[in-house]
C-alpha cells in the first residue's frame, strides 16, 4: 500500500509508519484535537458495502473487550472501503523486538510472558471470539512493559467477510493449529500457537519451516521435532507439556489455555534453583593437575596417575586449560577437594549395593574420592523474576545468604539464596524503587525511591525504623558508611533541574552530617563510600565523577575521563582505586589524584549501566545495555575482569539477560554475582 504518512483518518492525522503485514500496516496517529496518540492500522482489505455491516458488528465486540493483557480497540470505522482500526498505542513495542528469532529463552523469562497471553485468550474464548493470529509480534509491551495481546483484525475480517482463504493469512502459518489450516478454528487453535510461540523461545527454532505449503502440511501429519532435541537442558516435563499443547487434534490439548499456562507453570517451578547440569570434568582434571603440579617433584608420573581413570578423558596438557582471565584458583581446588571427600566414591556406590568393601577399597577410597567441583564461571544458579517489572537494584546481605532486590514494582524482595525463593516483600514506598542497601551488620535495608524518601527498615519485619525526606527530587542512589552510622543518598531527575545533590545523614537522628554536596550539574546516578571511610565517590549524568570528604564534605577531585553520563562508580577493596562505567560504553579504573593512573576497558558494545568490585580486589564486573531500547539488537551482557591481567584481559561474558542490566553485586566471598535486568530478573550465577 501506499505510504499515509501526513495523511489524515477519521479524527487522527498519521505521524509515522509503526510496521507493516500481509494483512494491514500500522501508522502512529495523532488525533486531531486532544493531541493523544494511538496506533491506527489499516487494513489491506477492501470491503464491499454489504459487508460493512458485518465489519462494524464484529468490531464492536472486539471493542468491548476490557482486559488488563489486551490492547484496547478506541475507535473503528471504514473509509472509502477500507477498513482502519484505531488502537491503544504500546510505547515499549512487541515481544518479537525484545526477543529476536533465534534466540532461546530460558524457561523463567517465558513464563510471566505465557501467563499474561493465557490470560486472554481465556477472557476472550469466554467471549466466544478467537483470536487466530497468535505470535510474538502481536504481543505488545505496555508502558509498564505489560503484556498486551493485539491484532483482532484478522478475527474481525475472517468473520466479517467472505475472504477465509488460508492464504490470505499465509504470513503466519508458522503457528496456525491443524484445524485452522483446514478452516475449521476453535479456541484450542489460540493455545495451539501459544503452543508454537512457547516452543520457539524454548529452542531458539519454531517446530516447522519451508514454504506455506510445505508448513501447512507438516503442522497437519508431522510430529514436532522434540524440545529437547535443540534444546538438551530442558526437563523432560516442560518438553512433554509443550508437546501436548501441539497435539494435532484439538481435544488432545489441555482443557483450555489456561491450563495450558498452569502446566507450564508447574514444570517450570518443578526444576527449583538448580543449575543447569553440564560436563564438570575438564575442570575436574584441570584442578587435579595443578594439585599434581605443586605438590608433586615427578609431574609426568602424577599427571599419567590421574587420567588414568575409565571415567575421565585427558585434557591437552600441554595446551592452557583455561583463560589468563581467571586461571585455576585456591577456591576452585579446595572446594573440589572437598567435593571428593564429600561424596564418599566407591564405598557410597558399593554401601547403595549391599556390598561390604575390603580394607584395600577403605583405603583406596580415603586417597581417592570421587569429585564434585563446584560449577564453572558463568553458570547460572538462581533466575528470580519479577511479574513482570524491571528491576533496577541488587544487593547481598553481608553472611551471603540473601538478596535483596527492587524495581518499578514498588517494592522491595527479599531472597533466600540458598531456596532460591522469595522470603519477604517490603511495600513501604509510593514510587519505583531505585536503590537498596543492606547495613554492614546485616540487621536493617535502606531503600531509595521516586518518592523522594530514602526508608531505613528492619530487614527481618519490614518494620519503618527511619524516614528520611531531606531530599527534593527522585532518590537514585544510596550507600551505607562502612561502620553504619551514616547514610549517603543521592538525587536528581533527568526530566527537572532539581536537587542534584548528594546528602550525608546520620541514620539515628536523620540529621545532615554536614551541607549537601553540590557539586554535580545533573543527576546524580551512583554514590560509593570509600571503604576505609574518609571519601564518597558519585557518578553523574554531567559525565564526570567526583571524590569528596566524607568527613566535612569538601571537594578533592573530578574525574572526567568519560565522554558521556557516568552511571556507576565502585571503590577498590583497599580505597585506592576506583571503578565507572559509563554510556560511552566504556569502563575505567582510575586513581583519584591529579596524573593518576588509568586503566580503560572496552569489551562492551554499549552502554555500561552498573560497576562493581569483588570484595576480594582481584575482579571488576560492569553490566550493559541500551537504556533507550531503540534498537533491534543490544549488548545485554555482564562482563567480569581479572584485574591482574588488565588491560588485555580477557572477559567472562554472562549472556543471559535479554533486556538492559541495571545493576549488577558481588556476593561476599567473591565467588557469585546477582544481576538485575529490565528483563525482570534477578540471575545469580558463579562468577570463578
Amino acid at each position: 500500500m501506499a505510504d499515509r504518512v501526513g495523511q489524515q483518518l477519521g479524527n487522527y492525522r498519521l505521524i509515522s509508519l509503526l510496521g507493516q503485514g500481509g494483512f494491514a500496516d500500522v501508522y502512529l496517529g495523532q488525533h486531531l484535537h486532544l493531541d493523544s496518540q494511538a496506533a491506527i492500522k489499516i487494513m489491506h482489505t477492501h470491503l464491499a458495502q454489504e459487508e460493512w455491516e458485518g465489519f462494524r458488528k464484529e468490531a464492536r465486540i472486539v471493542a468491548g473487550l476490557m482486559h488488563p493483557h489486551i490492547v484496547r480497540l478506541l475507535d473503528f470505522d471504514v473509509e472509502d472501503g477500507i477498513p482502519f482500526l484505531v488502537m491503544q498505542f504500546a510505547p515499549n513495542g512487541t515481544l518479537r523486538r525484545r526477543h529476536p528469532a533465534g534466540q532461546p529463552l530460558v524457561p523463567a523469562i517465558i513464563l510471566p510472558y505465557v501467563r499474561q497471553v493465557a490470560d486472554a485468550l481465556h477472557y476472550i474464548h469466554g467471549r466466544k471470539l478467537i483470536h487466530r493470529d497468535i505470535k510474538p509480534e502481536n504481543m505488545l509491551l505496555g508502558p509498564e512493559n505489560e503484556v498486551l495481546l493485539s491484532d483482532f483484525g484478522v478475527a474481525i475480517i475472517a468473520q466479517s467477510s467472505r475472504q477465509e482463504n488460508t492464504q490470505n493469512i499465509g504470513g503466519t502459518v508458522a503457528y496456525m493449529a491443524p484445524e485452522q489450516i483446514q478452516s475449521k478454528p476453535c479456541p484450542a487453535s489460540d493455545q495451539y500457537a501459544l503452543g508454537v510461540v512457547v516452543y520457539e523461545w524454548l529452542t531458539g527454532d519454531r517446530p516447522f519451516g519451508g514454504s506455506f505449503t510445505e508448513i501447512a502440511t507438516k503442522h497437519i501429519l508431522v510430529a514436532p521435532p522434540p524440545l529437547r532435541a535443540l534444546a538438551p537442558t530442558l526437563s523432560l516435563s516442560i518438553e512433554e507439556v509443550v508437546l501436548r499443547a501441539l497435539a494435532k487434534e484439538p481435544q488432545q490439548r489441555f482443557p483450555n489455555v489456561q491450563a495450558f499456562a498452569q502446566a507450564l507453570e508447574e514444570a517450570i517451578s518443578a526444576l527449583g534453583a538448580s543449575a543447569t547440569v553440564i560436563d564438570q570434568r575438564p575442570t575436574l582434571i584441570s584442578s587435579a593437575i595443578t594439585i599434581a603440579k605443586d605438590s608433586s617433584a615427578d609431574n609426568s608420573l602424577t599427571t599419567r596417575a590421574l587420567i588414568s581413570s575409565p571415567h575421565l578423558s585427558a585434557p591437552d596438557v600441554t595446551a592452557p586449560t583455561e583463560s589468563p582471565r581467571r586461571g585455576i584458583t585456591r577456591r576452585t581446588v579446595l572446594l573440589g577437594l572437598a567435593g571428593l571427600a564429600a561424596s564418599g566414591g566407591v564405598l557410597a556406590w558399593m554401601a547403595l549395593n549391599h556390598q561390604s568393601p575390603t580394607q584395600s577399597q577403605i583405603a583406596q577410597a580415603s586417597t581417592k574420592p570421587t569429585p564434585t567441583p563446584p560449577p564453572p564461571a558463568g553458570t547460572t544458579l538462581h533466575n528470580f523474576w519479577y511479574d513482570p517489572y524491571p528491576v533496577y537494584a541488587v544487593a547481598w546481605s553481608p553472611d551471603g545468604s540473601k538478596i535483596a532486590s527492587a524495581g518499578r514494582d514498588k517494592k522491595v524482595l527479599i531472597w533466600d539464596v540458598k531456596k532460591g525463593v522469595p522470603t519477604f516483600i517490603f511495600t513501604g514506598h509510593k514510587g519505583y524503587v531505585n536503590a537498596v542497601s543492606w547495613s554492614p551488620d546485616g540487621s536493617k535495608i535502606a531503600s531509595g525511591s521516586d518518592d523522594m524518601t530514602v526508608l531505613v527498615w528492619d530487614a527481618a519485619t519490614g518494620a519503618v525504623l527511619r524516614t528520611y525526606t531531606g531530599h527534593q527530587s527522585v532518590v537514585g542512589t544510596l550507600a551505607w558508611s562502612p561502620d553504619g552510622l551514616s547514610i549517603a543518598s543521592g538525587s536528581g531527575d533527568i526530566y527537572e533541574d532539581l536537587d542534584h545533590t548528594v546528602q550525608v545523614w546520620d541514620v539515628q537522628t536523620r540529621q545532615l552530617l554536614f551541607p549537601p554536596y553540590t557539586g554535580h550539574g545533573s543527576q546524580i546516578k551512583q554514590v560509593a563510600w570509600s571503604p576505609d571511610k574518609t571519601r564518597i565517590a558519585s557518578a553523574s549524568t554531567d559525565k564526570t565523577v567526583q571524590v569528596w570528604s566524607a568527613t566535612d564534605g569538601s571537594y578533592i577531585y573530578t574525574y572526567q575521563g568519560h565522554t558521556d553520563e557516568v552511571w556507576g562508580v565502585a571503590w577498590s577493596p583497599d580505597s585506592k582505586q576506583l571503578v565507572s562505567g559509563s554510556h560511552d560504553g566504556t569502563v575505567r579504573v582510575w586513581e583519584p589524584k591529579p596524573g593518576g593512573s588509568e586503566i580503560v576497558y572496552k569489551s562492551h558494545t554499549d552502554e555500561v549501566n552498573a560497576v562493581a568490585w569483588s570484595p576480594d580486589g582481584t575482579m571488576i564486573a560492569s553490566g550493559s545495555g541500551y537504556t533507550q531500547h531503540q534498537r533491534a539488537s543490544y549488548d545485554t551482557t555482564v562482563q567480569v575482569w581479572n584485574t591482574a591481567y588488565a588491560p588485555t584481559a580477557i572477559p567472562l561474558v554472562y549472556s543471559h539477560h535479554t533486556d538492559v542490566v541495571e545493576a549488577v553485586a558481588w556476593s561476599p566471598d567473591s565467588t557469585r554475582i546477582a544481576s538485575a535486568s529490565d528483563d525482570f530478573t534477578v540471575q545469580v550465577w558463579e562468577a570463578v
